[in-house]
């Protein structure tokens, strides 16, 4: 599936498209080790810009009532349910260490694969060399 999400992307991109990839974090599946192949992944891709968002589970949903029937939500607070915080105790990941770290995690990855990252980056590098 990855495989082919890369050629259809290249072929999108071809076509002179620019791609924003969109992905969510924090799977019951997810660990560091696939932070590390979500990054190898943008890398290949090299889409436009990355848009990365942390599992949330919503009210209603069946991921909040599995999770919230197994005791491992934390947060009930409306206004935490945006994307930017892991609200419920993963089973293979530190919650508060991803808490912590996911703004730092999600800039590095939008730095070194995205286009638009790149572009950012030059500009953050040159204005510190203008000012040294």
């Amino acid at each position: 599936f990855a495989r082919e999400y890369l050629e259809l992307t290249k072929k999108i991109k071809k076509a002179g498209i620019g791609v924003t990839a969109s992905f969510i974090y924090g799977f019951e599946s997810d660990t560091i080790k696939s932070l590390f192949s979500l990054w190898k992944f943008c890398f290949l891709l090299s889409p436009f810009w990355i848009v990365i968002a942390l599992l949330t589970p919503f009210p209603g949903s069946k991921l909040f009532d599995q999770i919230q029937q197994e005791d491992r939500l934390t947060n009930l607070n409306w206004r935490s349910y945006t994307g930017k915080h892991l609200l419920f105790n993963p089973k293979h990941l530190n919650r508060v260490a991803v808490n912590l770290a996911a703004g730092i995690i999600y800039l590095v990855i939008i730095l070194t694969t995205s286009l638009g990252g790149r572009i950012i980056l030059c500009f953050v590098l040159y204005d510190l060399i203008l000012r040294s």
